[in-house]
């Protein structure tokens, strides 16, 4: 069992959307692209959230220790995720967590990441622009609810299953300032590499594990799903929108 064909057409067509979003084409140069990063930052951390409560709810990391009760394919995929997200290989030798690599980038860019910051040490999400408090709120609301199913929708079709897309449309303008942007390639291929090829397939299989045949299961993921990546259509607007306050002359472009 899984969603309609009308539900897939529905998701479909978003991505797509996602895909062909202008604010790509946008983003060529160094303050273009520190505005995408002011709001994605945002998405790089919440995503270790969504992560951290499929980890503990599927690789039993309770104590005292009992096996988990899930497949160990599942297990492993997991904590090695986690492994990755939290200790990979950080392009110069060493190891790092793929947020705080996000953050070097950001400052190899000149952008500033102050606000998510200030979110982590305040947890006062009203206090962010309304797409990033409406985009975060939602997966941190996701986490406290504790579905598991919910949780592995938003995790597939909100990241896993749109990141590799979205980052190559982001990389065909920043490779050709690679020189000046080893940290951002180097965290944007990274992902592209391992989310096409490993995260995303055993993530789907997470959700249909999850699911199974249950029809109200399936709902609520298509909901999350849906929602998932609606708001992340929002947040690139977002951006679009402040890349043309930042270049007012893009306001007269068909864009």
């Amino acid at each position: 069992m899984s969603f309609t064909k009308f539900q897939e057409a529905e998701l479909e067509a978003i991505k797509a959307s996602l895909e062909n979003h202008p604010v790509y084409k946008n983003i060529n140069k160094a303050k273009d692209i520190a505005s995408l990063m002011s709001y994605h930052v945002f998405a790089v951390w919440d995503f270790m959230s969504l992560l951290k409560s499929l980890q503990n709810e599927i690789a039993s990391t309770n104590t005292p220790w009992l096996p988990s009760k899930y497949p160990k394919e599942i297990v492993r995929f997991i904590n090695e995720i986690v492994l990755a997200e939290e200790s990979d290989e950080d392009g110069e030798g060493g190891y790092c967590d793929h947020f705080t690599l996000y953050l070097k980038a950001m400052d190899e860019v000149g952008a500033d990441y102050s606000k998510v910051l200030d979110f982590i040490d305040r947890k006062e999400v009203r206090k962010l622009p309304i797409e990033i408090y409406q985009f975060t709120k939602f997966n941190l609301d996701l986490v406290s609810e504790g579905s598991a199913h919910k949780v592995a929708s938003a995790f597939f079709f909100g990241r896993e299953d749109i990141i590799p897309m979205m980052f190559k449309a982001i990389t065909k303008n920043t490779l050709n300032t690679s020189y000046k942007h080893p940290k951002l390639n180097y965290y944007l291929e990274r992902h592209i590499e391992l989310d096409e090829n490993e995260h995303g397939p055993l993530a789907r299989r997470i959700i249909e594990y999850l699911c199974q045949d249950d029809t109200k299961k399936w709902t609520e993921a298509y909901e999350v799903a849906l929602k998932s990546l609606q708001l992340r259509k929002t947040l690139w607007d977002s951006v679009l929108n402040q890349i043309k306050e930042n270049r007012p002359y893009l306001n007269n472009l068909d864009t």
